[in-house]
Parts: structure tokens; sequence; C-alpha cells
């Protein structure tokens, strides 16, 4: 096979980084492994090509885009136009070698879009491998890098060429779901492949060689900064010093060159280091080469690596590979990379205490530290050296010329299949921290009235009614509104499942004013609305209710909601409430931070709940209607339930999201087929519910984000199904003066301020 790799770094003249180390590796395992490879990288020197090894090395000069267009000003755009001249630059190379030799695919990485010009032409077969994108740098400040128009412009070129590939793959299981997250992407599209590493440069010192000095040494290797944590490890040392005779610590790094936010503060804690009498066991070693490094990692008895976040550490392979035991934190990739308690030891980020305690149990342990030293290398050999990654990669690059043969992307795999063949079977749901005894303690035993909307669902009835009928929770009421059904579910409910009540429409009304009928017919003063591909655990209604009676003012409840395939758990949140972001779209958890599974183990307050299973009070439903409609009508269906939110929230009602109602969906199993006029109505009924609800301050802040999501939604459509864009466009031209009629009536009731809005739409 034909490989070419395209990527700024490539050592020695871009040092051994992430990036570079990666791809030297997987560079040469390839080779080793047989196939034809490329490797198209930067020079600031005279272009050259060379082999190296095996690997033929293409270095091109980057274009100055900015110096051929001198009567603009780009002062705030310089760094997109510079990458944008790297991506030109690798084209230019890409075409030359095309003309000498077959090129099979292109493995690149996500970051700033080297292959950029390949997304757009689509020309040569395409996998992208993560690194670290540049939203969740910002996101989380690392690098001095923040949110501004240039950022955003690469983020979404990020993006854009990433879901053009064919194939994505991940360092870590763990950056593979915040990208999923944030790009939509299905998470078992994501393949995950490790880091590789040359085990046979990296590995054990023979006896009796490797060791030196008096005492024990510990090792940190990596950038100076806060995200690497090595303020953890400065911190810790008087503690580790005071409990381990002769005990010395080597630091081998720099501090970052375009971040000097973080220079004063190091200088600090080493100066501290100094007043305590303790900058002897110190040792500074600013930069080291790469193939110098096995005999710092063989000299040393452990390493350390403190990272406040970090997707997959080559420090910590390395290390492994040498034999070495690891103390890691238990952050981002780097648990899937060491196993507590096997390889090394994994402590809380930013506890220098625990760290402290961890590095003197494996000191005061050699039993211990030589057996995970084994165990490390074991693993090193069999998961991480490059042959073996390379060919695991090898099956992937066949994939993606079979999805190219076909005229596939990433994009166009993005939405989950599902169908409604069988009953699914749940298994290995998400582990929940106890928050207090599960259905205890409920006050009032209030009638719930079950709100379920039929259109064809009867492949899903064996899914919804036995996890209904199994609730703990034992008062409630089911009602079944068939929205013109002709697949026999309608008889089949009546005949196995009696006890629901139907109420049969004759044609399909849509969601809303099914469940406006199902809610005038409801007795309970709890409206509870659920999905046919819906699955809930037996305290599911019981803790939708204990939730809603916290406070008089909660009007609505949220569970935790995974999502569901046909093959079991995914292990991706489905929804843990409604978030709304500043495009106007509501989310199932909260996309203005990185996402930390965590965060969704504790009861909140949320924008709203999705209608798929969300307990209501009947209270509210009627304070917030609006001529006499609770859901919108005129919506038929999608933002249905994010509309109810928004009028809820200016009402000045509260929602609660608890944890502890789990519940799994197979979202879309129900859903319309995607007809132009169905696609129609989720481009419009985005707009329709900005004119009911929407104020002129947030709407002014946030309308680049409205108008960059609108954009991306016309491209997808027009290529998709193009004939629901003027569907969509003459919907809203129709409905938008009914809309301002209810507009008045809801902002002339509003008691909330844009204030209170603006703190969920975020």
């Amino acid at each position: 096979m034909n490989i070419c790799f395209i990527s700024r770094e490539y050592p020695p003249e871009q040092s051994f980084g992430g990036i570079g180390t990666h791809v030297y590796n997987l560079s040469h395992g390839m080779a080793e492994n047989g196939h034809d490879v490329d490797v198209i990288c930067l020079t600031e020197r005279n272009e050259r090509t060379y082999t190296d090894h095996g690997v033929r090395v293409h270095r091109t000069r980057p274009i100055d885009i900015r110096s051929r267009l001198p009567e603009y000003r780009f002062s705030r755009l310089g760094s997109a136009l510079n990458r944008w001249g790297y991506s030109l630059a690798f084209w230019k190379k890409l075409e030359e070698l095309a003309r000498q030799r077959t090129i099979d695919l292109l493995d690149t990485g996500e970051l700033f879009s080297d292959a950029f010009f390949n997304g757009v032409t689509e020309r040569f077969p395409q996998i992208v491998r993560l690194y670290t994108p540049l939203f969740w740098l910002a996101d989380n400040g690392f690098h001095g890098i923040e949110w501004n128009a240039e950022t955003e412009i690469l983020a979404e070129l990020e993006t854009f060429c990433s879901l053009r590939s064919q194939k994505i793959t991940s360092p870590s299981a763990n950056l593979a779901r915040i990208v999923a997250n944030r790009w939509g992407v299905p998470l078992h599209d994501i393949d995950i492949v490790p880091n590789p590493v040359d085990t046979t440069l990296f590995s054990p010192a023979a006896d009796g060689i490797g060791r030196g000095g008096d005492g024990p040494v510990v090792l940190f290797v990596g950038r100076l900064d806060k995200r690497k944590g090595v303020e953890s490890l400065l911190r810790a040392i008087p503690s580790v010093a005071g409990r381990i005779e002769k005990a010395r610590f080597r630091i081998i790094g720099s501090l970052n060159p375009y971040d000097h936010s973080y220079d004063a503060e190091f200088a600090s804690l080493m100066l501290d280091l100094q007043r305590s009498g303790l900058d002897d066991r110190v040792e500074r070693v600013d930069r080291a080469d790469h193939f110098s490094m096995p005999a710092h990692y063989q000299a040393a008895d452990l390493c350390v690596v403190p990272s406040l976040y970090d997707n997959s550490p080559n420090t910590a392979i390395e290390a492994m590979s040498c034999g070495k035991p690891v103390v890691g934190t238990r952050v981002g990739g780097i648990p899937e990379y060491v196993p507590d308690g096997v390889c090394g030891s994994l402590v809380a980020p930013g506890n220098p205490f625990e760290l402290a305690n961890a590095v003197i149990a494996l000191l005061q342990d050699d039993a211990l530290r030589a057996t995970m030293g084994r165990n490390a290398r074991e693993r090193a050999l069999r998961l991480y050296d490059r042959r073996v990654v390379a060919r695991r990669t090898e099956r992937l690059y066949h994939q993606v010329l079979e999805r190219f043969g076909k005229g596939e992307r990433v994009e166009t795999l993005r939405m989950l299949l599902s169908t409604g063949a069988g009953t699914t079977t749940l298994r290995d749901p998400a582990p929940i921290p106890p928050i207090r005894a599960a259905s205890q303690g409920i006050e009032a035993n209030p009638l719930v009235s079950v709100i379920m909307v039929n259109y064809n669902c009867g492949a899903f009835l064996d899914l919804i009614f036995p996890s209904l009928f199994g609730q703990r929770y034992e008062n409630f009421e089911v009602i079944v509104v068939d929205n013109g059904s002709t697949d026999g579910s309608v008889d089949r409910i009546r005949n196995e499942y009696s006890s629901a009540r139907v109420i049969e429409l004759g044609v399909n009304t849509g969601f809303s004013h099914a469940n406006n009928v199902g809610i005038r017919e409801a007795k309970g003063e709890l409206i509870l609305t659920v999905n046919f591909d819906v699955a809930l655990e037996n305290d599911f209604i019981g803790e939708l209710v204990s939730a809603i009676q916290t406070d008089e003012r909660v009007g609505w409840a949220a569970g935790y909601v995974l999502k569901l395939a046909t093959y079991g758990l995914t292990g991706e949140i489905d929804c843990s409430g409604h978030y709304m972001t500043r495009s106007r779209y509501a989310h199932g958890f909260d996309l203005s931070k990185p996402f930390r599974r965590a965060d969704y183990f504790s009861p909140a307050y949320v924008f709203g709940a999705s209608a798929c299973a969300a307990l209501y009070r009947r209270a509210m439903l009627e304070d917030i209607a609006v001529d006499g409609e609770v859901f919108d009508e005129d919506f038929f269906a999608y933002f249905e339930d994010v509309d109810l939110d928004w009028r809820a929230q200016q009402r000045g009602w509260k929602c609660r999201y608890t944890p502890l109602a789990l519940g799994y969906h197979m979202r879309g199993g129900t859903g319309l087929i995607k007809r132009p006029e169905v696609a129609a109505l989720e481009l419009s009924n985005r707009f329709l519910m900005m004119i009911k609800n929407d104020t002129g301050s947030l709407l002014l802040r946030d309308l680049l984000h409205v108008f960059k999501r609108t954009i991306r939604d016309v491209l997808e459509n027009l290529e998709k199904n193009p004939r629901a864009v003027p569907i969509a466009v003459a919907r809203v031209a129709r409905y938008a003066p009914k809309m301002w009629k209810k507009r008045r009536i809801i902002r002339g009731r509003a008691v909330a301020s844009s204030g209170h809005l603006r703190t969920f739409i975020r």
C-alpha cells in the first residue's frame, strides 16, 4: 500500500513533540511492515527530499499568503492565513508526488487542518487522526489559546476536514467521547488506536546498566506548563524527600515559548525548593535528544505524569516500554494507558499530597515496583509497539479505501442507525454515584398521567411497555394517543397492554397536537410524556416525582437518559435535560464546557427537558399555554419541547435534572421519515421558536452563532434534501405573523429577565 502522511511536524527539525513523535513512529511502523511510505512536512530551511530508514520525507516551505495580499489588512486573521499557507504548500507537494507515483490514501491529523485542500476536493481517501482539537484547547485555555475570530475559523476548518474524511481515529476513548459529543459523530464510528512507541529503542536496561547515583530517581518528562501538572510534582517534592532518603528528581522539559503565563509561577516554585534546601535534589534538563531519552528512563526508578489533562501521554508509553512504573493522574486518556495497580498508580489531578504518597509507596516497595515495571513492558510490547499499531491501522486503511469507493465519508455516517426489528436487551448502564436512597421519602403519591404518541411504533411495544409497567411507582395511568397508525400496533396495545387507554385520532396530527389531546384527557396532576423508543429503569417515574417535589417552583423534571442502539448501550448520553446553545439548538448535555461524565452525576437546574421522557406539573402547563395549546401545534413536530422550555423559563418556572431517573433512548426510532416536508420542520421551527421567545439583546449577542449554524443546516439540506430549504422558507414566512402574535402574549406575561435567560443560553 502507498501511504502518504501529511503533518507539519516531523522530527528532528520540528523536534519530537506529540504530533511529530506519533507521525515518526507510525510511518516507520508502516514502512517496517512492508508499505511504501511518504511524509510531507514543513521546513523553514531549504526544501529537500530524503529517505529516513525506509520513509521518504519531503520537506516543503509554507506559502506566505499574507504577503500576496498586500492591499488588505489581515492583522486579526494572520494565524488562520498562515495555516492555509501550510495546507496549500502540502497540497502542491502532494500533487507533485501524485504525478510521480500512486498514492492510495492520506494519513493526517485534525489539528489546524493540514489536509484542508484534500477535504475540499476529496481527491484522495483520507484518515484523520485526532491529536487535540483546537476547540478543546480553546475551551480549556491550554497553551494560551482563547476563543477569537481566528480560533473560530480554524476550529470550523478542523471539523469540516475531519468530517470529510472516511475514518477518524483517536488515541484514547476519552478524547473520542469529547469529539463525538462536540461534532455529533457516533462514538462507535471513531476508532481507538493507541499511540505507537519504538519498543526496540525504548527498552529496559541490561542488568547492572542504566541505574546510577546514591538514591532513587523520580523522572518527569514534558512541557513545563500548568496542563502538564509539573506544579503538583514540585509541591510534592518536600514530602517525598522527607520520607525517602537521598531521593532525587530529574525534570526534563522546557517552558512553553508561545505562552509565558506560567513562567513566573514555575520560577516561584523552584525558588521555594531552593529556600527549603532541596534544590540540590532537583536536576533540570532543558532539552534531551529523542534517541538519548531511553537512558533517562532506564536511570529512573519511576516516571511521574501529573497532568491536569492528557489524551495520550507519550511519556507514559515510553516509560512503560522501558519497564518503569508510572504514577499518573486519573484524567483524559491516562487511565487507559496506565491501569491503576498494574503498571503504576493513579492519583487525583492537582493533588500534591496524594501524588507524594503514591511516589513514596512505590519507592519503598522494590518488589512492587519491579512487578509493575514488568507489567508495563509487557503491555507496551503487546499494545503499543509501533509495528503492532501499524498492523491495527492497516486494517482501518482498508476500510477507508472501501468507504471512499462507495463515496462515503464520516459526515454521511453521523446519524446513528436504528431499526425497529426485535427487542433490544439493555446492558451495562453507566454507573451512577448514589445521592440518596432511591424512590424513598416521597411525601405524597400524586397520580401521574403517562402520555404516549403512537405513529406506527409497533416494533417498540416490547421495549417501552415492560419497563413502564415494571415501575416501582404504581400510581399512574397510561394514555396512548394514536396518530393514524397502520401497522397493527393499536390492536396489539389493546390486546397485550389492556390497562393503557387508547385514543385514536385517525390521521397524523403531529406530535404537538396528539400530546395536547392526551394532556386534556389526563386525570393526573403530573404529566409524563414518553416516546415509544424509550426504556425506563424501574425507579424512573418515582425519581422524577421526587425531583419535581423538591420546590413548588419546579415545574418540570428531566432524567439521565443514555443512547441506545440495537446492539445495546453506546455509552453516550442522549440527554440529561436540555442545554440551550447560542446557536439556538438544545442539546442533551452542556456544550459550553468540556465534557466530563461526572458533571452529570449530581442534580441540577437546567434549561429544560426532552419530551421523549419528561415529567411536567399540570399547573405549569396550564400557566404557560398559549391559546389553550401546551405544545405549539403550528410546530407539528421538532422544537416543540424546546419552545415549551423557553416559555416556562420566562414565566419563572424551574426545571430539575436528576441522575437517579435512568432511562435509555433509541433516538430516531419513532421519528418521521425525512421527506422534504418533514426535514423542513427542523429548519423552520428553530426560527419560529426564536420569533416567539428570543430577546433582542440575547439575539444580538449570539447572532454569529445563529448565522453559522443556519448556513451549516442549509448546506447540509441542499446536499441531502434540497427541496426542504424552500419549503422551510415558505413555512417561516407563513407562520411568522402568528408567532409574533404569540410572542406578544408570552413577553407580556414574562417575569424572568434577559439576564436570567442568559445564564441558560450558553
